[in-house]
């Protein structure tokens, strides 16, 4: 990109030494910020022993380098490139849920009320679930009726004016 911006005039050309004295003067202005912050929390007095600890504790964190990817190695590098692009990605998320039809879920439902009735008094099912499920069989009867009337193609069409 700094090609593009040096082409274009908007940057001025840099050459390698001058970019190597410009981050060795970032670095040399660095250490002196982080010598004078040392400093001053030294002459903080001893009620301040626990917050220096933390401070201690972050800046120590702080150098040590956080790795931010994992180093590839040939395989995967190989395994990256020869991948095909329209192969199907895995994803470490929850998984998609399949569409159900109305009439599969109507005949699921008419199943699970078969078993329901089934079962003998004590076997730890309420029968005044069995009334709620037979009203939402209802509905998926009503549901399932109105899937299979016929529509006219105008009423996918809305008019707005």
């Amino acid at each position: 990109m700094s090609n593009c911006w040096i082409k274009a005039g908007i940057m001025p050309t840099v050459d390698h030494n001058q970019k190597e004295a410009a981050s060795d003067q970032i670095d040399i202005e660095l250490d002196v910020e982080i010598e004078e912050i040392e400093e001053l929390l030294e002459t903080l007095p001893n009620s301040a022993a626990p917050f220096l600890n933390n401070i201690a504790y972050f800046t120590k964190e702080l150098d040590n380098e956080l790795p931010i990817e994992e180093c590839l190695d040939d395989k995967q590098i190989i395994e990256f490139v020869t991948k095909d692009p329209n192969e199907d990605i895995v994803s470490d998320s929850e998984p998609e849920l399949e569409i159900v039809g109305i009439k599969e879920a109507a005949q699921g439902l008419k199943s699970f009320i078969t078993f329901f009735t089934q079962q003998p008094d004590n076997s730890g099912f309420c029968y005044e679930d069995l009334k709620i499920f037979n009203k939402y069989s209802k509905l998926m009867n009503v549901k399932l009726v109105e899937s299979k009337k016929q529509t006219s193609i105008d009423s996918f069409f809305t008019i707005t004016d």
